[in-house]
C-alpha cells in the first residue's frame, strides 16, 4: 500500500496562507538553483507504529490508505505567478487599476489559488500521512471482549464515497466509531468533508465536523505554533487542546468510545500530530524524543536544513503539556473503566510521561 520514504517530495506554503491552513513558510526565490534533497533520516517510528497495529490485528497494507506526506516549499511562487497570467489575460478587457487597488486583487487572486493548488495536492495527489497511536490504558468493547483504543490520525483523504477509497476502508477495517474532522481553514475542502460525514453515517460512526460546531477551544494551533506566543495563550491553549481530548476523543458524545477513534486536519502536519503527540506522552507512554520522531515523520523532516513542516513550538507545547489536564472529570481522574468500556487506568495518569514537564510552560 505504501513505501514510507518513497514519495516523499517537499511541500511549504508559501507567505499569503496564515498556518491555520494546512502550514507555511517563507517563499524562496525561485531563480536560485537549490542543492538536491538529501534521503530522509532513518526512523524506527514507522515500524513501531506497524508492530502496534499488528499487535490489535490491523494491517496497515490491507487499509486503502498511505502514509505518504508532502511540503512543496514553492507553490506561493506559483500562485503569484497565476495571478501574473490571470492578469495579463483580462487586463484588455477592465479599466485601469491604481497601484494599491491593483496590489489587493494580487493578493485576493493569489490566496484564492494557492487554496485551490493545495486542494489539488490533497485531492488529487492522495498523500494520506496516516498515523496511529494504541493507548491500551483505554478499552472499547462490550462483554468479555476489550480491545486498546487505536487513535487514527491523518490529512483530508479524497473521495470519501467512492467505495474504494481511504476513508470508507480505514473506517471500516479500522473499527473506527467516531471521526472529528479538526480543519476550519480556508482550502476548498467542504464537499471532501461532507462525503466523509455521509459515509461515516453509512459505516455507523459518529462525524463531528468542529468547523460547523460552536466550541470554545480556542485558537490553540494558531498558538500553538507560534514561538513567540505568551505564556498566558500557551496556557489558553493547552487548555483548549485538553478540553478538546477530552470531550472528542476520552468521552465522545459524553460517553466512553465504542470503538476506535479517527481524526484528521488538513494535511495531516500540524494539528494531527499535534494532538497525536499528547496522547501519546500522556497516555501511551511515549518517551519525548519518541514524540518528535513522530511528528517530524508526518511533517516531512530531514534535518535541520530540510525541515519540512515541522514546527519546533509545537512539540515544545507537547513537552510542556500537564497531562492532568485530560482527566474527564473536574473533581480528578475518571474512575476504573469510566475512560472507555472496561478501561482500567485513569485518563490523567502519567503527568510526567516522557520527560514532559507539568508545569503548564514550555
Amino acid at each position: 500500500m505504501r513505501d514510507y520514504l518513497n514519495g516523499i517530495i517537499a511541500l511549504a506554503i508559501g507567505g499569503l496562507l496564515s498556518v491555520a491552513v494546512v502550514g507555511c513558510g517563507a517563499r524562496q526565490d525561485t531563480g536560485e538553483q537549490t542543492e538536491p534533497t538529501p534521503p530522509p533520516a532513518a526512523t524506527d517510528y514507522w515500524s513501531r507504529m506497524d508492530a502496534a497495529l499488528q499487535a490489535e490485528g490491523i494491517d496497515l497494507d490491507e487499509i486503502a490508505c498511505n502514509t505518504d506526506v508532502v511540503w512543496a516549499d514553492r507553490l506561493g511562487d506559483d500562485a503569484d505567478a497565476f495571478y501574473s497570467d490571470i492578469e495579463a489575460s483580462i487586463s484588455p478587457h477592465l479599466k485601469r487599476l491604481r497601484e494599491p487597488e491593483r496590489q489587493a486583487l494580487a493578493e485576493q487572486v493569489s490566496d484564492l489559488a494557492m487554496n485551490w493548488f493545495i486542494r489539488v495536492l490533497l485531492i488529487h495527489g492522495d498523500f494520506n500521512n496516516v498515523g496511529a497511536v494504541v493507548i491500551p490504558t483505554i478499552t472499547w468493547g462490550e462483554g468479555d471482549e476489550h480491545h486498546p483504543l487505536i487513535v487514527f490520525h491523518s490529512g483530508t483523504t479524497p473521495f470519501a464515497e467512492d467505495e474504494g477509497s481511504c476513508f470508507r476502508s480505514l473506517v471500516r477495517q479500522g473499527h473506527i466509531r467516531h471521526v472529528v474532522n479538526l480543519y476550519d481553514g480556508d482550502v476548498p475542502l467542504r464537499d471532501q468533508i461532507e462525503a466523509e460525514s455521509r459515509v461515516a453515517a453509512q459505516l455507523g460512526a459518529d462525524y463531528i465536523d468542529l468547523s460547523q460546531v460552536d466550541h470554545t477551544y480556542g485558537n490553540w494551533r494558531e498558538i500553538a505554533g507560534d514561538a513567540a506566543a505568551t505564556e498566558e495563550q500557551r496556557q489558553a491553549a493547552m487548555q483548549g487542546i485538553a478540553r478538546l481530548i477530552r470531550e472528542q476523543i476520552l468521552r465522545p458524545a459524553g460517553a466512553p468510545p465504542r470503538g476506535n477513534i479517527y481524526f484528521h486536519c488538513a494535511g495531516g502536519m500540524h494539528r494531527s500530530p499535534l494532538l497525536a503527540g499528547v496522547l501519546r506522552k500522556c497516555l501511551a507512554g511515549d518517551s519525548i524524543e519518541q514524540v518528535r520522531e513522530a511528528m517530524q515523520a508526518h511533517t516531512d523532516y530531514i534535518d535541520e536544513s530540510h525541515a519540512g513542516g515541522y514546527e519546533a513550538p509545537i512539540l515544545e507545547i507537547v513537552r510542556s503539556f500537564d497531562c492532568s489536564l485530560l482527566e474527564v472529570s473536574s473533581g480528578g481522574a475518571a474512575p476504573a473503566g469510566d475512560a472507555g468500556a472496561g478501561g482500567d487506568a485513569a485518563a490523567g495518569e502519567g503527568a510526567d510521561a516522557g520527560g514532559g514537564a507539568a508545569d503548564g510552560g514550555p
